[in-house]
């Protein structure tokens, strides 16, 4: 039997990662989000704050994020990560009053800042050659899995046991997580005495990326020429809060449109599931199509999927699972779209820098946008003006990613 390569273990911890600092910090926590309004008093625009303080946190975390990585290395960042998740969640368990929330919410968002793609992307660039592109899909589809099985767990336990067991068993799960993080992950093959995966096919690998290299900007230039790269950069400040903002306040829309808890519950794991088996898939499809087709089409589930959002209010059951499988779908390209883009557009040696200038435009978008839906729901009474609003986000970023990619083969026709 053919030994496992030891860069699939890291490709599953850094799945584990995402799962954790991700999907429970973020995707999992929305569940929670009508709960605790409800349960503790909390206004709209407070409950929503908790995110916009999350991610204003995630934001100022992700430009700490390279010197970060580069004092403490990978395994200790990445341990630090979960153990960081843990704590947010702790502090929620025992959180009664608004301010505590806050600290929990603020701790949460250095979890996701230290614990997304861009250490698991580094990881994956260090131990793959061949199959680079599947990694990451793996590696990206983890925090899809957390959607799949948090929501429906996470409303079991609030609702058998309370809102404070839940937190605590997620939280003591994070700390397991940060235990394993730390065991496996390792900085490089050469510290193991190994080499990449498919390093010995390393010369053909090398001649295509040659090949795909040779219409690149040159790298002794700037990353990418301005025009492109503040069109990438509006595109995914715009996909952030569509993402982030937008996905976050699911439940409190559903809520509000009037559907219980177990039904939202099911519509999120749907998302997830159909997430989790599209991101795995998206590098393939991209392969196929090209970055630009794949973009394209992902954006329009996208679109469709909010229009479909914005009839919440009709109380219909079967619009509302509709929603749920096109966005499921169509999340995977705000998740994992930028990496595609900078891959696409950039040569290696300044794929760091863009990856991150385009992680940090998602968060700034997500931190702009946070506490908007809250404010409006507050003055309007409900959340539809939200979602017209992340509706028209949606054909936005469209454009300009048709935009991005249109200047760029301009460029090097």
């Amino acid at each position: 039997m053919k030994k496992i390569h030891y860069a699939w273990f890291i490709c599953a911890v850094c799945t584990l990662m995402l799962f954790t600092c991700m999907g429970v910090v973020a995707n999992g926590f929305a569940v929670f989000m009508p709960m605790i309004r409800d349960e503790y008093g909390l206004t709209n625009a407070q409950t929503s704050s908790l995110i916009t303080l999350r991610n204003l946190v995630t934001f100022c975390g992700t430009w700490m994020t390279t010197i970060f990585y580069d004092k403490v290395g990978l395994r200790v960042g990445t341990t630090t990560a979960g153990i960081l998740a843990g704590i947010s969640f702790m502090i929620y368990s025992f959180a009664d009053n608004y301010p505590l929330f806050c600290i929990g919410a603020a701790i949460s968002g250095f979890a996701y800042a230290f614990g997304t793609m861009v250490p698991a992307a580094i990881l994956m660039n260090r131990w793959f050659v061949k199959n680079k592109a599947l990694a990451l899909g793996i590696v990206g589809a983890g925090s899809g899995v957390a959607m799949i099985v948090i929501p429906p767990i996470a409303t079991i336990l609030a609702e058998s046991a309370g809102l404070p067991f839940a937190f605590r068993a997620q939280a003591i799960f994070m700390f397991c997580v940060a235990v394993v993080i730390f065991l496996v992950i390792k900085e490089s093959p050469e510290s193991l005495g190994l080499r990449k995966f498919g390093e010995s096919e390393e010369v053909q690998v090398v001649e295509t990326a040659a090949k795909t290299n040779a219409a690149l900007p040159d790298a002794s230039g700037p990353a990418l020429p301005k025009s492109i790269y503040a069109t990438l950069i509006a595109a995914c400040m715009l996909t952030g809060a569509v993402a982030s903002v937008g996905y976050a306040h699911l439940s409190v829309l559903y809520t509000d449109a009037g559907f219980d808890s177990m039904f939202i519950a099911s519509l999120i794991s749907i998302i997830g599931l159909l997430l989790t088996v599209a991101k795995v898939f998206f590098g393939h499809i991209t392969d196929r199509w090209g970055g630009f087709g794949t973009s394209m089409a992902f954006w329009l589930l996208v679109i469709i999927g909010h229009v479909g959002l914005c009839m919440a209010y009709t109380g219909n059951a079967v619009i509302a699972y509709g929603v749920a499988v096109v966005l499921g779908i169509g999340y995977s390209l705000t998740n994992l779209g930028a990496s595609y883009w900078a891959n696409d557009m950039v040569k290696q040696e300044h794929y760091p820098k863009v990856i991150r200038t385009l992680n940090v435009s998602q968060s700034a978008g997500a931190l702009i946008c946070s506490s908007v839906p809250g404010i409006l729901a507050d003055m309007s009474g409900n959340y539809l003006s939200s979602y017209i609003m992340f509706t028209a986000f949606t054909c936005a970023a469209t454009i300009l990613t048709f935009l991005a990619y249109r200047q760029y083969r301009v460029l090097n026709s």
